[in-house]
């Protein structure tokens, strides 16, 4: 984590100093570091495969009334690549920048959207790492089903395709927990590194980093060593806020998201419950070309029965999360629907409900027992086959007018698919679902 902070650092120092290509010397390093100290078994590895195999089959992002985040968040690597990019400046103080900086420093070499696609699903993919300690922390040495079953679901699969920073973000907060429910010393200077890259990856991350910090420092077990971490990190944001701001630090506040959208009282206080509702059902029209394939999507990418509700029914009950994940989850749902957009109430807030719901399936997966597993393998394979072939229905023959296609051509994007063809990654994918079943055969032979 230290490794990735010090990265996004220099390449934001490199870019004032007008050299960000010289960030790929520190940044590859980083992450090939990251990799080394992970080393991912087979299941992990499958679950990687799979999703750059998924997006190496699209020819666009889109569905289920998806908009633009996608374009979004690769003009602001760009922008941090040093490379002619079309990110507004009043959205580039609103953004925190690590997941940026570290794929613009690879971008300023190799500019194509195709390089930022791959970026996207290595960083976004992380997270499988701490996942992975914590369901081998519930004293499952083998948690090989558990985590296919975690990670090959279509809520978690398509926040790892789509090129935003969520699933990044999860990686931090996930190791903050992990971290926070250990007791050494070494342990809480980690929680706070941990809590501040969250915060570095993405500002909507905020609430999770609220509760759970508040739940730390409520504890008093190494506190200040926390607290301190914490602080040394955000400190590697000092240039970039320099940067951003004009020396004005209070203008991140005033370009964030719910400040830019700021409306009356009486108007949020209607967009909390439209919000809160659209985190259940889609409340916004969906395309009328086959709209039952964009509610498929909706459903399973924008809501809470569609991200969770397989994995109660193969639980039968909810999972027992510990204090410190309640922490983050609660202070996550509070805060994220606090500050939400108002402009996004219609799609609902189950972006920024992201890490809390894959905690949540993390515990689910740790409690289930073998035949809960298998439960939960079979309905989520079945419901990631729906889900794919309507994610390439409807993005690999657009309707017409599909807004995505207009920035797609507008911008001038290639796709990994739109040079390749779609072939490559559809076999990618079916390797990696040949290698999640080894890996499952292995684990229930051994059983």
């Amino acid at each position: 984590m230290a490794a990735l902070c010090v990265a996004g650092l220099c390449q934001e120092v490199l870019l004032l100093w007008g050299q960000p290509g010289l960030g790929i010397f520190l940044v590859a390093p980083a992450l090939t570091l990251v990799l080394a100290l992970w080393l991912p078994r087979l299941e992990a590895v499958a679950c990687v495969a799979l999703a750059l195999g998924v997006e190496a089959a699209l020819h666009l992002h889109t569905g289920g009334t998806r908009y633009s985040d996608w374009l979004l968040h690769y003009e602001l690597a760009r922008n941090y690549g040093g490379l002619p990019n079309h990110a507004l400046a009043s959205l580039i103080p609103g953004r925190t920048a690590l997941f940026h900086q570290l794929a613009g420093a690879l971008l300023a070499h190799a500019p194509g959207f195709e390089v930022f696609q791959v970026v996207s699903v290595l960083l976004n993919s992380l997270w499988l790492w701490p996942a992975t300690l914590l369901l081998k922390r519930a004293n499952h040495a083998q948690p090989r089903g558990r985590l296919l079953a975690l990670a090959l679901g279509p809520f978690v699969l398509a926040y790892s395709v789509y090129t935003w920073p969520w699933g990044f973000s999860a990686f931090f907060v996930l190791t903050a927990v992990l971290l926070a429910m250990e007791r050494s010393k070494i342990a809480a200077a980690g929680t706070g590194l941990a809590l501040a890259g969250a915060l570095l990856v993405h500002p909507g991350a905020l609430g999770y980093v609220a509760g759970l910090g508040i739940f730390v420092l409520a504890r008093g077990r190494h506190r200040l060593t926390t607290a301190v971490a914490a602080a040394a990190a955000l400190l590697t944001s000092v240039p970039w806020v320099i940067n951003v701001s004009g020396g004005d630090p209070g203008g991140l506040l005033r370009a964030s998201v719910p400040a830019r959208q700021a409306v009356a009282l009486p108007v949020w206080a209607l967009t909390r419950l439209l919000t809160a509702a659209a985190s259940f059902f889609p409340a916004e029209a969906m395309p009328g070309d086959r709209a039952f394939a964009h509610l498929v999507i909706a459903i399973f990418v924008l809501t809470i029965p569609g991200a969770l509700g397989l994995a109660f029914v193969a639980l039968r009950h909810p999972p027992a999360v510990p204090g410190a994940a309640r922490a983050a989850i609660l202070g996550g749902v509070v805060i994220g629907l606090l500050i939400y957009p108002p402009n996004n109430s219609l799609t609902g807030m189950l972006d920024a409900l992201y890490c809390g719901v894959v905690l949540v399936l993390v515990f689910a997966a740790a409690e289930a027992d073998d035949r809960g597993v298998s439960r939960l393998l079979v309905l989520q394979a079945a419901a990631l086959a729906l889900f794919l072939g309507c994610l390439f229905w409807v993005s690999n023959a657009p309707g017409p007018g599909d807004g995505n296609l207009v920035l797609k051509v507008a911008y001038g994007v290639s796709y990994i698919a739109d040079s390749l063809g779609p072939l490559p990654g559809v076999l990618l994918a079916l390797a990696a679902a040949g290698a999640a079943l080894m890996a499952r055969r292995r684990e229930l032979s051994a059983g």
